[in-house]
């Protein structure tokens, strides 16, 4: 199960990341071409949030967490909950809502609130799942694991 937390994870990020930045560049832009962009990725990119909570609440259940991580863990767990709700409220504004409400500037402006915040968790969540496999080895498997694990560097070596 950690292997299908991985893969969807990455999607997630991809998807929703490109889907808030379209959303942003219409904004600036006004060029439609954004907002299409936007509009197909958001739904994908919610249902990829929600794959990927439940398959790391799957994934939690399935491994032996050491002593002292809980609490890296429940940190993770929580923020991904965050990114999934922002963005179901995201959905629920962009396509819930009549288009008079939708196209008010309160609402505009609220939507893009909104859409800063589950980027911010969404990136929040990624830094801390990331430490926990790379700092921590959480869902590595020691035995094929071919590097020990090392913080990169990127100091010039001799």
């Amino acid at each position: 199960m950690p292997d299908l937390h991985a893969l969807v994870v990455h999607f997630t990020i991809a998807l929703l990341a490109v889907s808030v930045t379209s959303d942003f560049l219409f904004l600036i832009s006004g060029k439609e071409k954004f907002r299409r962009i936007s509009r197909s990725l958001l739904i994908p990119g919610t249902l990829a949030a929600l794959a990927a909570v439940v398959s790391g609440m799957l994934a939690r259940n399935a491994l032996e967490i050491p002593q002292g991580l809980e609490n890296n863990i429940a940190r993770h767990q929580w923020s991904g909950i965050m990114t999934l709700i922002a963005f179901v409220l995201l959905c629920l504004f962009r396509y819930g809502l009549a288009v008079s409400i939708r196209e008010s500037k309160p609402f505009r402006w609220a939507y893009y609130a909104v859409s800063v915040l589950g980027l911010i968790f969404l990136f929040r969540t990624g830094f801390l799942g990331g430490e926990l496999v790379l700092k921590f080895g959480i869902g590595a498997d020691a035995n094929n694991r071919k590097l020990p694990l090392v913080k990169p560097s990127f100091e010039n070596e001799e």
